[in-house]
């Protein structure tokens, strides 16, 4: 969404690259560039609604610049009493080192209670349950250790789907969205697709619908919707030291700091209102998505409160086969507002269990409702 002039949306990206024009290439000074991969599915349902373009979007690229950090050194001997003394010490000083929530007026106490009780019952079981207990204080709820072979939050692969009628149209964002590039790719340009298909006939405003999305890539899933982004600072992240990691969106690109930055044809873009739909399920990865239009012109969130999982994280892999998902920073909006508590919707609707996907659903309404309300103001 073009909402502020287009000179100083390019200001907001000098930090990575000069400003993507047309279809050009991503910046190559990011250190892996990547084409992506994998067919550009037109993810709309079956029963195509009268008036959409039945063309696929121009494809859009990722650029990815981080890699996964090495394993950690001294967490590889879980054999011994003296390598598992050594396991805990390490993953202890890491964790206080990077930890969102650890309080450094405790934190102390916390790691001698867990050598404690190591000592009395030096076990692989009882290492495991303390370095578990010391992620949870360091990172809170969405942090977690995975012992060997756990692979955790998995969910399967869907990609994008959109709607339309009336002169509106509900892009629904699943939760997951890629483990790699290549899948991170698939996901956007579904979503691009489907903004492409049904563009000609949206001339209202958009849902964009994160019930039920528990979560996954948040980069796939900004880039999925980012012709809708607003223009500009879209707020990002904040470590617990105060550094910012700046979240942009600018014609035809949106990026994250030198995390990532996705390049689109930027005649996708739009400018016009965008109703978001959110839950109490609504989490993590869509959550991001939320936060980058709360506090925005032209938007309004509708729902539920959603998790409370606003938060970013980290992987950090332990030599034993163990990993570590580690809460290191905030969510923020563009007005630096977080959400410890979960992202309060501006119009609050009661759930209706059932059925989500209904049309005639009170949210699904409401964001309708609100939509046309601000279509009617601007006749």
């Amino acid at each position: 969404m073009k909402r502020m002039g287009a000179g100083l949306a390019c200001v907001a990206a000098l930090v990575l690259s000069a400003c993507a024009a047309g279809g050009s290439s991503p910046d190559s000074s990011l250190s892996t560039h990547s084409q992506g991969g994998g067919d550009h599915a037109l993810a709309s349902p079956e029963g195509r609604p009268s008036g959409v373009v039945a063309t696929t979007a121009p494809a859009g690229t990722f650029s990815v610049s981080v890699h996964a950090p090495k394993a950690l050194e001294g967490t590889g001997d879980v054999t011994t009493a003296d390598g598992r003394r050594e396991y805990l010490e390490t993953v202890a000083g890491w964790l206080g080192s990077n930890g969102l929530l650890v309080d450094l007026s405790s934190w102390a106490q916390d790691v001698d209670a867990a050598q404690r009780a190591l000592s009395e019952r030096n076990t692989l079981t009882v290492l495991r349950a303390e370095v578990a207990g010391l992620v949870s204080t360091a990172g809170g709820r969405h942090s977690h250790y995975l012992a060997p072979g756990d692979s955790g939050f998995t969910p399967a692969f869907r990609l994008p789907t959109v709607t339309t009628g009336h002169g509106i149209s509900r892009v629904v964002l699943p939760e997951g969205g890629g483990a790699d590039v290549e899948a991170y790719t698939r996901y956007a340009r579904a979503g691009l697709d489907a903004i492409h298909r049904v563009k000609e006939s949206t001339d209202c405003g958009w849902v964009i619908d994160l019930r039920d999305n528990g979560g996954g890539t948040s980069w796939s899933m900004l880039a999925a919707v980012a012709p809708l982004l607003p223009d500009g600072s879209l707020g990002g992240f904040r470590e617990r030291d105060g550094t910012r990691l700046a979240v942009d969106h600018g014609p035809g690109w949106v990026s994250q700091d030198e995390d990532f930055r996705f390049v689109y044809d930027p005649q996708l873009d739009v400018d016009q209102p965008v109703a978001v739909l959110i839950d109490q399920r609504t989490a993590s990865a869509a959550e991001a998505v939320t936060t980058a239009f709360h506090a925005q012109p032209d938007t309004q969130i509708i729902g539920q409160r959603t998790a409370g999982l606003a938060t970013g994280n980290v992987s950090q892999a332990l030599e034993d086969g163990a990993r570590i998902l580690l809460t290191t920073a905030w969510m923020v909006d563009v007005e630096g507002n977080r959400f410890p508590e979960g992202i309060q919707p501006g119009i609050v609707v009661p759930p209706r269990l059932g059925d989500t996907d209904s049309e005639d659903n009170p949210m699904v309404q409401a964001g309708e409702e609100w939509l046309r309300s601000v279509c009617s103001d601007d006749e």
